[in-house]
């Protein structure tokens, strides 16, 4: 009996356990499995289009304009013809400066009566700055100044994306660098996103591992909508601005475990998400899908792109013949910039994309609805 009862107590802390792993799984309360995409399309290379910067990290179309960022600094250009109106924003301790200058992919560009206007996040200095971005191409002048000071924003602080001159979506670490939740700064308060919560629940078992939960996060104000991709995880988060909706989607038949992660060794793990871009019609995230030592060789490797609507549905796959770390699409001159890990801009052709972006086509999804 005594044995009988020591292998069925065994057993039962085994069952336990694996329920533990299946459990630390980063999700929504809503997520859906995507199978397959209506469509693929293949690249065309626009040999007519060229930009001559470099070290570059970022892209960012607005309207008629195109910021092209740097380590230190943002290149401006009018897209109707390519020409650059200067450089813009710098490195230092200076008015009007930054501890490092932020990808400009990540700010918010918003029209204030007549001038479009940036919010940039400076949360080293514990502020986010405003950069008057007409006034820049009327007189050739920066004017960046001092928006807005938060007790909130401090080093700890890992990610604040701007969503205009009044809301921002802060990552705050939690459980000593184990975990994070995601807050709303408005005014004095910090409100929780209820719609995010489950996620506060996943935590690294190491802080030294807390990259495994990093992700690249951006935000649409058409859409009031925040999408995420993750790093290391095979997953793209996708929640609303009042924390009453959220998503969590993963382009394959299960969601990869953290603890699985967790345990191989770090140049073994796979590289998932590693950039996403938001559009008032969609959002893209770029999938690496190699490993971590591959990606060290910088031998070079492919990537695809996932395009979605807003609610979550597969639009189109697009294979890309080189890695992505940045990419956004100028819908003046319909044209698909990337920026790969060589620091290089690749220009292609963009009119299908925009055509099933423009069509919002819909593809059946399998979901699964998670009871806390």
């Amino acid at each position: 009996m005594k044995k009988i009862f020591a292998f069925v107590t065994a057993f039962v802390c085994f069952m336990c356990s694996c329920g533990d792993r299946k459990d630390k799984v980063l999700t929504m309360d809503d997520k859906v499995f995507v199978k397959e995409f209506p469509c693929e399309i293949d690249l065309v290379e626009r040999q007519d289009v060229s930009i001559d910067e470099i070290g570059v990290n970022a892209v960012k179309f607005v309207d008629s304009l195109m910021f092209i960022g740097h380590g230190g600094c943002w290149s401006v250009y009018d897209v109707r013809n390519f020409t650059k109106y200067g450089n813009v924003l710098k490195t230092g301790q200076g008015p009007g400066e930054f501890n490092f200058v932020p990808r400009c992919s990540s700010a918010a560009f918003v029209n204030e009566s007549d001038s479009l206007v940036a919010y940039i996040p400076d949360k080293n200095n514990g502020a986010i700055n405003r950069f008057n971005v007409t006034d820049f191409i009327r007189t050739g002048k920066e004017h960046v100044g001092k928006y807005l000071r938060s007790q909130y924003l401090t080093n700890d602080v890992w990610d604040v994306i701007p969503c205009n001159g009044e809301r921002f979506l802060l990552s705050v670490p939690i459980h000593d660098f184990s975990g994070f939740k995601r807050c709303i700064l408005e005014g004095d308060s910090l409100v929780d996103l209820n719609q995010t919560k489950p996620m506060e629940k996943i935590l690294v078992d190491d802080s030294n591992d807390i990259n495994l939960l990093a992700r690249v996060t951006r935000y649409n104000n058409v859409a009031d909508k925040f999408v995420e991709g993750l790093l290391f995880l095979n997953q793209i988060n996708v929640f609303s601005g009042d924390g009453k909706w959220g998503k969590t989607i993963c382009v394959g038949n299960e969601l990869d475990g953290v603890d699985e992660i967790e345990s191989q060794f770090r140049f073994d793990r796979i590289n998932a998400y590693t950039t996403v871009t938001a559009w008032d019609c969609g959002f893209g995230a770029a999938y690496s899908g190699v490993t971590e030592k591959t990606r060290q060789l910088g031998t070079g490797h492919s990537s695809v792109l996932q395009i979605f609507d807003w609610d979550g549905n597969p639009l189109c796959l697009v294979k890309v013949p080189h890695s992505t770390m940045a990419f956004d699409i100028d819908f003046v001159n319909k044209l698909l910039f990337i920026v790969t890990e060589e620091d290089e801009i690749k220009v292609y052709d963009a009119s299908q994309c925009i055509k099933e972006l423009d069509g919002n086509r819909h593809f059946s999804l399998r979901r699964v609805s998670r009871k806390q």
